[in-house]
C-alpha cells in the first residue's frame, strides 16, 4: 500500500468593495462599507490571503479595476479568487462611488485572471 500526502499551497486573492455613501443623499446604504471590512478581516485573519479593500470614496472604478488585475493575476490554479461587492448593482455590473463598472470591464473572461500552475510557471 502506498500512502501519499499532498500539501497544496493554496492562497486566497481577495478584492472587496463596500459602498454605503454614494454621491448625493438618496442612494446611500446603511452597512455596505462595514460588510466589506468584515470580509477583509475574515480573510486577513486566515493568513494565507492577499486582500485589497475599498470603501466609500476609495471605491472608484479605476481603483477596483486596477486591484482586480493586480491581485487576481497572482493566483495559481490551486488558489481562490474572490470578488466581494456590497453596494448598488444593476444588470451587467456594479455601481462604484464614481460610476458604473461592467462585468466585462471588471475582468470577466480576462486572460490575465486565468490560474497559473505555480509548479510549471515559475
Amino acid at each position: 500500500m502506498l500512502l501519499v500526502s499532498v500539501v497544496v499551497d493554496a492562497h486566497s486573492y481577495v478584492v472587496c468593495v463596500g459602498i454605503a455613501d454614494y454621491p448625493g443623499l438618496q442612494n446611500d446604504l446603511r452597512v455596505s462599507a462595514n460588510d466589506a471590512l468584515v470580509i477583509q478581516r475574515l480573510y486577513t485573519v486566515n493568513g494565507h490571503a492577499d486582500v485589497r479593500c475599498f470603501t466609500y470614496a476609495d471605491a472608484l472604478v479605476s481603483n477596483v479595476k486596477t486591484a482586480m488585475i493586480e491581485t487576481f493575476s497572482k493566483a495559481g490554479v490551486n488558489d481562490a479568487v474572490i470578488f466581494f461587492f456590497s453596494g448598488h448593482g444593476v444588470s451587467g455590473g456594479f455601481i462604484c462611488h464614481d460610476g458604473f463598472l461592467s462585468y466585462t470591464e471588471s475582468g470577466r473572461g480576462d486572460a490575465s485572471f486565468s490560474g497559473k500552475d505555480k509548479n510549471r510557471d515559475s
